[in-house]
């Protein structure tokens, strides 16, 4: 491969103006507002702060536009679930996901057609396998790989030959949890580093199934991780997990508790919370959820990326953003 641009590129697509309509309501949060109204307007602007907070803190956004279906593709902000950049293909390789859920079959075409524009070549798994949602990196060359509720067993020996050259992968089952409160491993678990290069595994205990939790703590510190934080249940389900960490900084949704905040600040994490009423609050997803991480990216991609980059259609997404249905 050639060799990769510097820092954390990211892949991002903004909800449609009908956003909202056709709800599936698979996940706790979308399930619990099928009967709301939905706020389009909001949520667009809760993802343009998203990206804003992203580029602020160093990353570079890249943006995947809705297609103007419906109802709309729902699922498409949550760009975790579109899959992973091979970093192990002799070509520069977009691995697809292939969703579970029938509200996200369609993503896959969308994504095949936006990387074959940019000469970027295509896999994909056979099993059903959300992406990115499911693919944990943490120091050493060490990688969480995961399934359960969505993404299948058999997905993961799909998934292992795209992690880098002498990866070692550690298989964790995630907790079918009936009432859909967690299905992806970015839910339960997270890698963040502080701007000091210390990492930090944070977790939530019950929802791991297997192995036991103990042998995942101990696969974690052995790479050199300094501390494994457990989460409660109520800052699980605020999607603490979820966090998006940019360079140090970690973007939090609203509702994680101030104790783990403080926590998490103690260990020298700058703490950046925003609020996500729709696209998490009704949606079910954070910002971890928000993003597809283009790790390695070749430089040469990342220039032929340039006429979608955030930073050139900002001032249109704003005028957009105020253009859409404030209700529907």
């Amino acid at each position: 491969m050639p060799e990769a641009t510097r820092g954390p590129a990211y892949l991002m697509s903004y909800p449609a103006r009908n956003w909202g309509r056709g709800w599936a309501g698979v996940n706790f949060r979308s399930r619990e507002a099928v009967t709301e109204a939905k706020h389009p307007r909001q949520a667009m602007r809760e993802w343009i702060a998203l990206a804003d907070a992203i580029e602020q803190h160093g990353g570079r956004v890249y943006v995947v536009p809705p297609p103007k279906y419906d109802p709309p593709l729902n699922g498409m902000p949550f760009a975790a679930n579109f899959g992973i950049w091979s970093r192990s293909a002799s070509k520069p390789t977009y691995v697809l996901a292939r969703p579970s859920v029938l509200h996200r079959q369609g993503e896959p075409r969308l994504l095949q057609l936006f990387w074959k524009s940019f000469d970027v070549e295509l896999a994909q798994p056979v099993s059903a396998w959300e992406g990115q949602a499911d693919v944990q990196e943490l120091p050493a060359n060490r990688f969480l790989v995961s399934w359960g509720p969505r993404s299948s067993k058999a997905s993961v020996m799909e998934v292992i030959p795209h992690l880098p050259s002498g990866a070692v992968p550690f298989e964790v089952e995630i907790v079918k949890d009936p009432s859909g409160r967690y299905f992806h491993g970015d839910t339960v678990f997270s890698v963040v580093a502080n701007p000091n290069g210390e990492t930090y595994f944070l977790a939530y205990r019950d929802a791991v199934r297997s192995p036991a939790f103990g042998s995942l703590a101990e696969f974690v510190t052995g790479t050199g991780v300094r501390e494994v934080i457990e989460l409660s249940l109520e800052d699980t389900l605020a999607y603490a997990a979820n966090g998006l960490e940019v360079n140090g900084t970690l973007i939090m949704p609203d509702g994680i508790s101030s104790s783990l905040k403080g926590v998490l600040e103690s260990r020298g994490f700058p703490v950046t919370v925003l609020p996500f009423h729709e696209l998490f609050g009704k949606g079910g997803g954070g910002p971890r959820c928000q993003v597809n991480v283009l790790r390695e990216i070749p430089s040469q991609v990342e220039e032929q990326l340039a006429p979608v980059a955030f930073s050139a259609s900002r001032s249109k997404l704003v005028r957009v953003a105020h253009k859409y249905p404030n209700e529907i």
